[in-house]
């Protein structure tokens, strides 16, 4: 499992324009899509990117992992793709 400091998310990118609002981030090379659920709940985000990149993000508490969350979506890259 990855350090809290190993697992960093340069940028979070949302991509709009489908019929559904998707995430994505680039971690080691690889990318990770995610909806706003698996995003949102803890849960399905570190399973959704241990499936897809083979590494297990640390767990976080709850108050903490919202605020991180909060602080990538505040900061992300909006692109009108999520239909392409």
């Amino acid at each position: 499992m990855l350090t809290e400091d190993e697992f960093f998310i340069p940028q979070l990118v949302k991509h709009t324009g489908g019929k559904k609002v998707l995430w994505s981030f680039i971690f080691e090379g690889q990318q990770v899509v995610l909806t706003t659920a698996q995003l949102m709940d803890q849960h399905q985000f570190r399973r959704k990117v241990t499936l897809t990149i083979h590494c297990f993000p640390p767990r976080r508490a709850p108050i903490n992992f919202e605020h991180w969350i909060g602080n990538l979506i505040r900061n992300c890259v909006e692109r009108e793709d999520a239909g392409a």
